[in-house]
């Protein structure tokens, strides 16, 4: 956004003696703004996100916190598939003699539908819950190894991007607009995730934590998890 107008930026070709040339420029004609030129615009904004960047050491020890979290739900995702099979099978069984009784004519065939229906849909909701552990499980190491090497090069990873990725990219940083103050850049806001990696830079190497050791900054490594 034009720090001017807190309007949208936008883009146009300039046409000089050996071809166009792109420039990022204010639309709006109630203020003075100079046309930058693309390549150094785009300099500018990838010096800006750099400045995002997180340590090397605090990346690996975010990756391993991510990667302690992810166990821990995963876990505990296992740990009750074998309850919910039970309640699926107890379900069917339910609905085998439910069955047998409306056979046999102790049970209307509006009170039969009723309970069936009810049956029907608690087997739905188990079968979800075990779909949703079927899910859970990536390759968390995958995951980890893509998360540093992106956050050690969030400029690259913009570079590289299609535009749509780069939308993507830089929504997940910087949740409000990004202001151009000519030159430069600025936001008013951060992206909860790398407030909380900016905090943590401000923390000494030796109190940071992976497995709950108790130090002054315990509160902040589960808030972080």
């Amino acid at each position: 956004m034009c720090n001017q107008c807190n309007k949208p930026m936008t883009g146009a070709f300039s046409r000089g003696n050996v071809g166009k040339y792109p420039y990022y420029y204010c639309g709006r004609l109630i203020h003075k703004s100079p046309s930058i030129p693309k390549e150094t615009f785009e300099a500018e904004f990838l010096s800006f996100m750099s400045t995002f960047e997180p340590k090397k050491e605090l990346v690996v020890l975010f990756a391993e916190m991510v990667k302690e979290k992810y166990k821990d739900r995963y876990a505990h995702l296992n740990k009750n598939q074998g309850k919910v099979q039970q309640d699926i099978e107890a379900l069917i069984d339910v609905r085998k003699k439910l069955t047998r009784k409306h056979l046999q004519g102790k049970y209307s065939d509006e009170i039969y539908q009723e309970q069936m229906e009810m049956i029907e849909d608690e087997i739905i909701v188990k079968k979800a819950l075990k779909s949703e552990a079927k899910l859970q499980k990536i390759d968390i190491d995958v995951l980890t190894e893509f998360m540093r090497a992106f956050l050690h090069n969030i400029g690259k990873a913009w570079q590289d991007g299609s535009l749509q990725q780069r939308g993507i990219l830089v929504g997940s940083i910087f949740p409000k607009n990004i202001i151009y103050e000519y030159p430069g850049f600025r936001t008013d806001e951060l992206a909860f995730t790398f407030k909380l990696i900016k905090r943590f830079e401000g923390v000494h190497p030796s109190l940071w934590v992976t497995k709950g050791i108790r130090t002054p900054d315990l509160l902040f490594h589960k808030q972080t998890l």
